[in-house]
């Protein structure tokens, strides 16, 4: 019996190596939702005790986070940088408008939108996972499809070699991506914490010998470094994405509202003067209502704008167009508007603690910088930016030599500012402004000329503002630079002129603007609808 035995076990053995040889790596399962309002696809992931989310999607989101209660470990015991927990809110794609809520922590350098832990999937009563039909049901929120993916990771997106990305600019990157020869790829949106300013849009990216050619975008003011090997973001095989259209695609989808294709608004004015085109990437311009101007602007006076990475087809249209805005452009440092309200002029105000006169003794001129400052004062009473005074109120007068020898006029409004109840109207946030510009790909930065003096100071204010020289006294009509507040009152009255645009393309921080697009078509209608505006 034992020999038959041993026989019978023979026979049994192979079937059960050839079992054991079956068992393989099964694709994982996502399923398409509306995180805080925006598309994600969120890996279902039993193996996880918690569940997360990726930091970048808070970036718009209006939230509250405070610090996180736990940690996160990786597989091989590797930490996940943790920044905090929230409650998150999902929705199913065909009914933004009901959401169910779960709270999550937030990591970074995770490379998925969403990951739906244990604690998501088996103890919340709401939820009920139907494994063989490929369904999840959460709460009353419609019915969410699960699909798989091929079983691959998101991979790392690393810059290949160190590369300058100037300020407002958008650059081509090479970077490695371990990903199969000539594979189509996702990149996935991102926004790397150690370069604050650079942005990294959704896009497709071919790989070829483990190399591929990003977009990317440094909406900074100033120059940034891209170290080789800094990870920038991940990607992903573009295999699952018709999954992902899918269901976004559905007919029940709520559609966006179309916008019209003119702006509301009429233009202000006939006559406009204002700023100079300051544009790395594409054209740009902006201005004011224009008042007093000496003389007519020739049709062919353009400011001077770097077209050089238009393509060549383009540029026709958009020389056309600064044609025909063409009375917009500022001439000189003085050739400015003033600017306005609902056709109003805005008038900038200087609060203060105390109606006592804050005075300040005149400081010595050198002789030989006389005739400077006298001519900077006739340009400045020329240009209606100043006038005499007969005030209480005294600032000094402070003389910068510049690196080519001339000098620069400034004014001392310290005492001033002591005594300047505070405007603390908010400045952009950089991680908002991020989000807004990652998915366009055409930009114009637009800078104002003298754009604190494009506003009119409130004539009973204006006697706060005088200050002493060898000439005698002066005031300013115009907001003067220096003041405390005056970057709060240009962004609020800046913001207030951009709403009154159909649509979000345009972002300003203090006097510098920029327009955001994703094509040159409607980065043409959206310059338009800018200039009409300014």
């Amino acid at each position: 019996m034992s020999v038959e035995h041993s026989r019978r076990e023979e026979k049994r053995c192979p079937a059960v190596k050839a079992q054991v040889a079956s068992v393989e790596v099964k694709p994982r399962p996502w399923v398409s939702v509306l995180l805080f309002g925006k598309p994600a696809s969120a890996l279902l992931d039993s193996g996880s005790q918690v569940s997360f989310v990726n930091v970048g999607y808070l970036a718009a989101a209006d939230v509250e986070m405070k610090s996180p209660s736990v940690g996160l470990v990786a597989l091989g015991n590797n930490s996940v940088p943790c920044v905090g927990e929230t409650i998150s809110e999902i929705a199913h794609p065909s009914d933004p408008g009901k959401t169910f809520e779960h709270p999550v922590l937030v990591a970074e350098g995770l490379g998925y939108d969403i990951v739906l832990g244990i604690d998501f999937l088996r103890w919340h009563p709401e939820v009920r996972y139907a494994f063989e039909k490929d369904r999840l049901q959460v709460g009353d929120l419609p019915e969410f499809g699960v699909w798989y993916d091929d079983g691959v990771k998101p991979i790392k997106v690393c810059a290949l070699k160190r590369i300058r990305v100037p300020a407002w600019y958008c650059s081509l990157l090479q970077v490695r991506i371990d990903a199969f020869d000539r594979d189509d790829v996702l990149i996935q949106k991102g926004f790397p914490r150690s370069l604050p300013g650079l942005a990294v849009p959704a896009q497709i990216a071919t790989v070829r010998a483990g190399v591929a050619v990003i977009e990317v975008t440094n909406v900074s003011r100033s120059k940034l470094t891209v170290g080789p090997k800094v990870t920038l973001t991940h990607a992903e095989p573009s295999t699952h994405i018709a999954a992902v259209n899918a269901v976004l695609a559905s007919p029940s989808q709520t559609r966006p509202i179309p916008f019209p294709s003119s702006p509301p608004c009429p233009r202000p004015s006939t006559q406009v003067g204002g700023a100079r085109a300051s544009v790395p990437l594409d054209l740009g311009g902006k201005s004011t209502s224009k008042e007093g101007v000496k003389g007519e602007r020739k049709q062919t006076d353009l400011p001077p704008v770097d077209l050089s990475t238009v393509p060549e087809e383009w540029k026709p249209r958009y020389l056309e167009l600064l044609e025909e805005f063409s009375d917009i452009w500022s001439g000189e440092r003085f050739d400015i508007g003033t600017l306005r309200l609902q056709g109003k002029p805005y008038y900038a105000k200087i609060p203060t603690n105390t109606d006592t006169p804050v005075r300040w003794s005149q400081d010595r001129v050198p002789y030989h910088r006389r005739d400077e400052v006298k001519k900077e004062l006739d340009a400045m009473q020329e240009g209606g930016i100043i006038k005499p005074s007969q005030s209480p109120w005294t600032a000094p007068v402070v003389l910068v030599k510049k690196p080519d020898g001339s000098i620069r006029f400034y004014l001392d409004f310290r005492r001033l500012n002591e005594v300047t109840k505070r405007d603390l109207f908010p400045l952009p946030r950089i991680q908002e402004t991020l989000d807004r510009l990652a998915s366009s790909s055409v930009f114009s930065a637009l800078d104002y000329t003298s754009g604190y003096h494009q506003i009119l100071l409130d004539p009973d204010n204006a006697e706060k503002t005088a200050f002493i020289t060898p000439f005698g006294l002066f005031e300013f009509v115009r907001m003067p630079f220096g003041l405390v507040n005056a970057p709060a009152i240009f962004q609020r009255a800046m913001s207030m002129v951009l709403a009154a645009l159909p649509r979000d393309i345009a972002l300003i921080y203090v006097d510098d603007m920029i327009v955001f697009s994703r094509g040159h078509q409607q980065h043409l209608q959206d310059l338009r609808e800018v200039f009409l505006l300014v």
